[in-house]
């Protein structure tokens, strides 16, 4: 059996009637979420998922696309979809998110209840820049992440601890801007929430919106006064609104 990629900082699975599948975003892994194991009501079981190459699978191979990845937690995740879910993709995540939903259809496996994207722009929204993100050079590329925020300063600033995570940041930034959705893809039944942030230095509202034509349900888009990697502060703060909204449709 396929391990389960769901991480919980050590809790036991919790017994919660909703599950929250929390899909990071590039060159982050499941700890970006932890702060909601505590920040969620109580009848949501928050599910931070791992990806291969960060935090505790540092050292295994970096996923070669979101479909192959997507295969891969597609499978580990189904045994978990015992119960009503929704599904959070932030950024890269969110692509991620959408093909688990498309392989889970395929399948005749239970659909989302809700979905989320965050900082995400939408799968028929991928263009390609004159330079990609991820093939910058690497003053460019370091400046980059300045603007976008989240990563810190310490990290940016340590030879060392970059010659990690670089290589990690680039595989993910790669894998999502070559990504393209595939020809029978479905659009959702139930309701679509997109969130973004104001001051997001890699997207905006016109990158957004185009997720409304990923569900047959309602869609809502909403906008933060935030950068593209929300602030700890912030993206606790979020929790109360993600609930809010996945009880209200």
């Amino acid at each position: 059996m396929t391990p389960s990629p769901i991480r919980r900082a050590g809790r036991p699975a919790a017994t919660a009637p909703y599950r929250l599948f929390c899909l990071p975003p590039a060159g982050a892994g499941p700890s970006l979420f932890f702060p909601w194991l505590d920040a969620a009501p109580p009848d949501i079981d928050v599910c931070p998922i791992a990806l291969p190459g960060r935090e505790d699978q540092f050292g295994q191979p970096l996923p070669a696309s979101i479909a192959a990845l997507a295969d891969t937690l597609a499978e580990a995740l189904a045994p978990a979809l015992d119960r009503p879910y929704a599904l959070l993709g932030y950024s890269m995540g969110a692509l991620i998110a959408w093909e688990l939903v498309q392989r889970w259809r395929r399948r005749g496996l239970r659909q989302p209840e809700v979905f989320f994207a965050l900082a995400a722009r939408a799968p028929s929204a991928q263009v390609p820049r004159e330079v990609p993100l991820h093939a910058l050079p690497a003053a460019a590329f370091r400046q980059t992440l300045i603007d976008i925020g989240g990563t810190p300063r310490e990290l940016l600033d340590n030879a060392d601890a970059m010659s990690l995570f670089e290589p990690i940041l680039r595989n993910d930034l790669r894998i999502a801007e070559t990504y393209r959705p595939g020809p029978d893809a479905a659009p959702l039944d139930g309701p679509l929430h997109a969130v973004f942030g104001s001051d997001d230095a890699l997207m905006t509202r016109d990158d957004v919106a185009p997720w409304s034509a990923c569900t047959r349900g309602p869609f809502r888009l909403h906008e933060l006064p935030a950068p593209h990697m929300l602030p700890r502060p912030q993206l606790v703060a979020l929790m109360p609104a993600l609930a809010g909204w996945w009880r209200r449709g």
